[in-house]
């Protein structure tokens, strides 16, 4: 039987997106994100570290910033490293395949930066798969996010 496992997170990048290129010419880009949330009445804060690799890296380091609100997805990871004092320690890291940009348009023009490109807003056909009276857009937490197919 094949094992597999897959992580959405949704929070806030902890600092700028650092761009790299790998030996072979890939681009990588890597980045922290904070994702708080609360256990028996206290906020505890899950720091992922995230890394994404190809054209989607690209625009992760020219869209987003420290402070953004984003959605990424793929596999997770245990990463065990040393510390500077000889101490094992293990990272949670995120092998990102898909991301997207959160937050309305008032959020993204508070920043001095590039306009990120909107989508392609194209009505979509009726089908089997969404007929039947369900409208994505009703009552969808994140209804405003947009994903990236490159």
């Amino acid at each position: 039987m094949p094992h597999y496992a897959h992580a959405t997170i949704i929070g806030h990048l902890g600092q700028d997106p650092e761009l790299r290129e790998t030996h072979s010419g890939m681009q990588v880009v890597t980045c922290s994100v904070a994702t708080p949330h609360k256990r028996q009445g206290k906020e505890i804060t899950t720091w992922w570290r995230v890394s994404m690799f190809g054209k989607r890296a690209e625009i992760v380091a020219q869209y987003l910033r420290q402070g953004d609100p984003v959605l990424f997805s793929g596999e997770p990871v245990l990463s065990p490293w040393t510390d500077k004092d000889g101490n094992q320690r293990i990272s949670l890291e995120l092998l990102a395949s898909d991301f997207a940009f959160v937050g309305g348009k008032d959020q993204q023009q508070q920043a001095p930066r590039q306009q990120a490109p909107q989508p392609d807003h194209r009505p979509v056909q009726p089908s089997p798969a969404n007929s039947g009276g369900f409208d994505p857009s009703d009552d969808i937490p994140f209804a405003e996010c947009v994903w990236w197919a490159v």
